[in-house]
């Protein structure tokens, strides 16, 4: 009503939607029958820093390979090493966190390389070039990624259609009332 009352009743047309989705809660996961993993974002960055101790055991000691973890991004610290040891970290990395138990795939992010798997375009429709990680980590359906262990409530930034499909309500002139299936994306509100 206040926006009408500034913008004028006809001019206003108002669009809802979300960012992502997100899975159930584990506790309503669990209640139901099923079983819920929880990895934590440490679990991810140890089984990283192991596997890059591993790679470059001389460098083990002196500093850490792993900057951050924002899932699905995994960030490394690679600045000081020539393309062909980028290469190996981002290899050993891969493997030791492919390792853990509830991850589905660690995805290598350089350009040209083929897709693992069909969830790869949306990893790669998710990093922005030069401004992304150079590893993605998908974990199962049933994992959640919580920022701390024992942290309550859930995860989002999975490729999983939970996680896609966000609500997306408009009103206002020109908007037909109704239901409608088909796929739209959010970006065309601009």
């Amino acid at each position: 009503t206040a926006l009408e009352s500034r913008v004028g009743r006809g001019d206003l047309v108002v669009a809802l939607s979300s960012d992502h989705g997100a899975p159930d809660l584990p506790a309503n996961i669990k209640a139901s029958g099923m079983t819920v993993a929880d990895l934590a974002y440490i679990d991810v960055t140890d089984a990283a820093e192991k596997a890059a101790a591993a790679a470059f055991p001389a460098m083990a000691s002196s500093k850490k390979r792993v900057r951050g973890f924002f899932p699905p991004q995994l960030f490394l610290d690679d600045d000081d090493l020539d393309a062909p040891s980028k290469q190996k970290l981002k290899d050993a990395v891969i493997a030791g966190v492919s390792a853990l138990p509830g991850i589905s795939q660690v995805y290598d992010m350089a350009p040209g390389l083929p897709d693992k798997d069909s969830y790869a375009v949306f990893m790669r429709n998710s990093a922005p070039p030069g401004r992304s990680a150079s590893v993605f980590v998908r974990w199962d359906p049933r994992v959640v990624m919580l920022e701390e262990k024992g942290q309550p409530g859930t995860d989002h930034g999975t490729p999983y259609l939970f996680d896609r499909r966000v609500p997306f309500l408009l009103k206002g002139p020109g908007v037909r009332r109704g239901r409608y299936a088909q796929p739209v994306d959010t970006r065309d509100v601009s």
